[in-house]
Order: C-alpha cells, then structure tokens, then sequence
C-alpha cells in the first residue's frame, strides 16, 4: 500500500482518519477479551429485544423494548469504540489511542521521551486518564501488560503524554528519532 507523502488515511476500527505525514511505525493491541464479554451481550439483549417484539413479553414484569436498544447500542460502542489499542508514528506527528479516541501529538510539541517505571496506578489505572505529572497535566492512554513511555510535550494545556507501546525500545527509538529530525528544523 502506497501512502501519500503528506496525508494518509489509515482505517482505524471500522472508521477512518487522517494523519499527516508518512507512516514510520505503527502497532495495534486487539483486546479479545471485551470481544467475548461484549459480542454475547449484544446478542443476548438482540434476540430478547426480538422475541419480545414478536412473541410477547418476557417474564412478568418486562422491560421495555427502548431498554434493550439502549444496552444493544451501549456494548456496540463499548466493542467497537475499544476494542483495540494504536500506536502510529509518521514523520509528522504520534497519534496514540482507541478508536472511540485518537490524540496526535506533532513531533513539534514532543521534546522528550522516557521510560516510566511508575505502576498504572499511579496515572489512574488503565484506560484514557487525565492526571497531574510535577505540577502539569498530564494525560495517559495505557493498557495493562505493557511497560508505558512517559513524553514530554512543549504544550500549555498538557505537560506530558503516558502511552502504552508493545515494542517499548523500538518505539522509544523512533520517538527519538522524530524528535531530533523536528529539533532541526
């Protein structure tokens, strides 16, 4: 697959998004563990939510049918907004996230990047977190099982970013890379 030198649209869970610049690196975590949680929910409330329509209530006091559309629409999002992690480097900028939520950082605002020894706990646990890192706030998107960067970024409103790579001291060495590449410019 050929990209274009300035703009690629990469096919993130189902949807697409623009990046800018050419792809570097890129990784995905699936989660199938929420696949099997969320898949047998969703057909659950699907096939009451349809014997309810067609044969009648269920049960003696029956939820309405609205309640069933709800959860239905509430695991499908749930499953397709998380189900999988991404970390992309191109030469213009890190986009890190799940599919429900995308950050891209430029190469601009990246001005270090750093191994974090800290436990998940200390950014909040697992999952999209805003936190205070030295006094600034910080927002990490990490996932369990993964040793996590901690950059540093030259931005007002976000001191640093916490990410989660599977390939730590490959991703750490592109970062760098990047970061020395806008240094110069």
């Amino acid at each position: 697959m050929k990209f274009s030198p300035r703009y690629c649209g990469i096919g993130v869970g189902g949807k697409s998004m623009r990046v800018e610049g050419s792809i570097v690196y890129q990784e995905r975590t699936f989660f199938w563990i929420l696949s099997v949680i969320f898949i047998p929910l969703i057909l659950i409330f699907l096939l009451v939510f349809i014997y309810q329509l067609n044969y009648g209530s269920v049960g003696n006091n029956p939820a309405p049918e609205w309640f069933y559309l709800i959860m239905i629409l509430l695991f499908l999002i749930l499953e397709l907004g998380f189900s999988s992690y991404n970390l992309i480097i191109t030469t213009d900028m890190l986009v890190v996230g799940f599919p429900i939520y995308l950050k891209k950082i430029p190469w601009s605002k990246i001005v270090g990047v750093e191994e974090s020894s800290e436990a998940a706990w200390k950014y909040g646990g697992f999952g999209i977190r805003i936190t205070i890192i030295e006094g600034k706030k910080a927002l990490a998107i990490i996932i369990p099982g993964k040793k996590r960067l901690k950059l540093k970024l030259n931005d007002p409103k976000l001191g640093f970013l916490i990410v989660s790579p599977k390939n730590l001291d490959t991703v750490m060495n592109y970062i760098r890379q990047e970061i020395e590449i806008w240094k110069g410019r």
